[in-house]
């Protein structure tokens, strides 16, 4: 999956989450456009969280067989 990223996030990680709760992977979003490896992950929805200093951006998305479908951007402020 390759998401677009920020400038103000580039220099951050970025955390996939388990719908309950549970941290599976933890990457740095080193570059405006990132790639991540799911190949790891079975079919179901999760949660990536990338957080700043001020800011905590959260997306939910579906693992398919084959496709990743981003459900929802959403920014929170810490």
């Amino acid at each position: 999956m390759t998401i677009q990223i920020e400038d103000n996030l580039v220099g951050n990680q970025a955390k996939i989450y388990s719908v309950i709760g549970q941290e599976l992977k933890t990457f740095a979003v080193n570059a405006k456009q990132k790639t991540i490896d799911l190949s790891s992950l079975s079919k179901s929805v999760y949660v990536i969280k990338i957080q700043s200093n001020k800011e905590i951006y959260t997306s939910k998305f579906i693992k398919t067989k084959r496709l990743c479908y981003v459900v929802k951007m959403q920014l929170l402020f810490d």
